[in-house]
């Protein structure tokens, strides 16, 4: 193969391996992107299982119905278990409210627009509440509110 042979099927090489790289970027989308889907995925992981410790532990106490007072509160109980009560990007502590004696909100700020509920049900741990669009959430803060039946 002649020089100028060689140039032209390394300049096609080049473009093919370009091409591919970006195609499989429109299609997928950018690791970024990526990325922060799967962070706000963990999101919604996490505030269901702290949804969850806290319903368990209010409908589990016989007497005095109470929710916890604090998430630090409730992930140093033995009795239930919390994935995590930070935030996994910006290590600050989810948002939790009480609202009312059975009542309470959770709230985390999200990257991306909504999360795909077909494939958030598949996930391990994720369950939908009040609702198939439950956890669907925008960019920002997003808060849910939670009432517990007595």
């Amino acid at each position: 193969m002649n020089i100028s042979g060689r140039k032209i099927f390394v300049t096609w090489v080049v473009t093919m391996v370009s091409v591919t790289a970006i195609g499989g970027m429109i299609i997928s989308g950018a690791p970024s992107k990526e990325r922060a889907r799967r962070i706000d995925q963990q999101r919604i992981s996490d505030l269901q299982s702290i949804s969850s410790a806290i319903d368990q532990i209010y409908t589990n106490q016989k007497d005095t119905k109470k929710l916890p007072n604090t998430l630090d509160e409730l992930r140093q109980r033995s009795d239930v278990f919390v994935s995590s009560i930070i935030d996994p990007e910006t290590n600050t502590p989810y948002t939790y409210r009480i609202t009312g004696a059975n009542s309470y909100q959770l709230c985390a700020t999200f990257k991306t627009d909504g999360v795909d509920q077909a494939e958030l049900s598949k996930s391990e741990g994720m369950y939908p509440k009040n609702g198939t669009d439950f956890w669907n959430h925008s960019v920002g803060e997003k808060c849910y509110s939670f009432t517990i039946s007595k």
